[in-house]
């Protein structure tokens, strides 16, 4: 992923000084690592038992929990996920707004079963309240306020499903203070998010503020993630691609 993310921005920090703090949020744990010279630093890698599997299986309980029994539809409720969660920029704030207004409501319209389609589709603003123009009048929806941020914001606070481990920001905090204030500066300058956790609008923007709010003032903070959030989840494999060529 490293070599990804310094070959796509050759002009980056990173790729001068070859230093980077990869946060890999993935399927089943999300890996915080510390790159040193181009190398990972083994020592100060940092794993979470979390990952995209545990937000889908939270947002399942509370979907079925709060409308319609989605227990034995695991992917069904993964696509939910992928199209509906954000990662809130302030929680808290968010979370008030949320029981305010309307604003954060969206509905899924579930797959009929007629028309072939495996997943449903999302339905925004006005038309969450209207039926959509090629929906029949059976199709069932699930309405969703708060659950589109409230999932996410287990990478940053798994205490939320009983987790008694640091969220993801705070990771990065402890690898680069174990790192030193030289080597760990270096790191946090030049973040680099991937995997699929990536991928999920305002991911990468909250990892920056939250990093940001602990380190030093004169310390800039920077992303190297791709424009294109869906490179996120292969950046892996881009990286390994370009490695390959060279041999």
């Amino acid at each position: 992923a490293f070599e990804h993310f310094v070959r796509s921005k050759p002009d980056s920090i990173a790729a001068k000084c070859r230093c980077g703090m990869v946060v890999d949020a993935g399927f089943s744990f999300t890996h915080v690592v510390p790159i040193v010279n181009g190398e990972v630093s083994l020592e100060h890698v940092i794993r979470m038992d979390i990952g995209g599997k545990h937000l889908t299986n939270w947002l399942k309980d509370t979907i079925s929990y709060r409308s319609l029994n989605l227990m034995d539809e695991f992917f069904l409720v993964n696509d939910i996920k992928e199209k509906t969660a954000f990662v809130a920029s302030d929680f808290r704030s968010t979370l008030r707004q949320s029981q305010h207004s309307m604003e954060f409501s969206k509905d899924y319209v579930l797959p009929n079963g007629v028309d072939g389609n495996v997943y449903g589709y999302v339905l925004q603003g006005k038309e969450s309240s209207e039926k959509a123009p090629n929906a029949e009048s059976e199709d069932q929806s699930i309405p969703l306020n708060n659950e589109r941020f409230t999932t996410p914001e287990i990478l940053f606070r798994p205490s939320l499903i009983g987790l008694d481990q640091a969220g993801v920001a705070e990771n990065v905090q402890r690898a680069a203070s174990a790192l030193g204030p030289e080597l760990g500066a270096a790191c946090i300058s030049s973040l680099m998010p991937c995997g699929g956790g990536a991928q999920i609008p305002g991911f990468c923007e909250r990892l920056m503020s939250d990093v940001r709010s602990w380190a030093q003032d004169s310390l800039e903070v920077q992303s190297l993630q791709s424009e294109d959030l869906s490179k996120a989840c292969n950046a892996a494999w881009y990286g390994g691609c370009a490695l390959a060529q060279d041999r």
